[in-house]
Formats: structure tokens, C-alpha cells, sequence
């Protein structure tokens, strides 16, 4: 854990503030998305989130372990559906859709402020 001590002054007071940070092991993936594509012979996704924007989409699937590619969906209404890494065959042209795809390496260190 680490502590970084911020000494602040409010109206001539000096107030000291203690932050924590805790050290977690975080997995470190990187997100391509391929505009007008979408995937073809998968089976139902594993979720699915009303979304307002490509990075919406993306976020979604970073954040979810099980997701390994999505599709943004935009006609009429947004949609973000996440799929699970062995539903993923192939890719086929599609308008109005965009294939995210995530390739996970290494694990890193990130800290969570306690």
C-alpha cells in the first residue's frame, strides 16, 4: 500500500488528507474496432447494453472478463452486443455495425484508491 500525504489550506486552516493506494493485478488488453463488419456464426451473445457510443460499446467489453469481441449496432437504436471468445468464426461486411475486437497480453499492476 502506498500513502501520499496532501496538505491543503481552507480560510488560513491547514487541513492534511491521506490518500491509499493499493496495488491490484489488472489484465491489460487492447481494443480494435473494424467499422462496417460484423461477425457471422456466432450464437446468442453473452450480453448485451443499450449504449450511446462506440467507446460505450468498447468500455463495455474491456470491462466484462468473459467478452472477447462485440458488435456496435447502430439502426435505429444503439446496441452493444458482447460475445464470449469461442462464438467468434468470421467477419462479413455489414453496415451500420462495427466489430470490436479484444487481444488480452500481459497482466500489469494498477492501484485501487482506498
Amino acid at each position: 500500500m502506498i500513502e501520499i500525504q496532501e496538505r491543503t489550506a481552507l480560510f488560513g486552516l491547514f487541513f492534511l488528507q491521506t490518500t491509499c493506494y493499493v496495488p491490484v493485478t489488472v489484465r491489460l488488453c487492447d481494443m480494435t474496432s473494424e467499422p462496417d463488419m460484423e461477425a457471422v456464426d456466432t450464437v446468442q451473445p453473452i450480453a448485451w447494453r443499450s449504449v450511446q457510443t462506440l467507446q460505450d460499446c468498447e468500455d463495455s467489453c474491456q470491462f466484462y472478463t468473459d467478452c472477447a469481441f462485440a458488435v456496435f449496432f447502430v439502426s435505429p437504436q444503439i446496441f452493444c452486443y458482447l460475445y464470449a471468445a469461442e462464438d467468434f468464426t468470421d467477419q462479413v461486411s455489414s453496415a451500420g455495425s462495427t466489430l470490436i475486437t479484444k487481444t488480452c497480453g500481459q497482466t500489469g499492476i494498477g492501484f485501487f484508491i482506498t
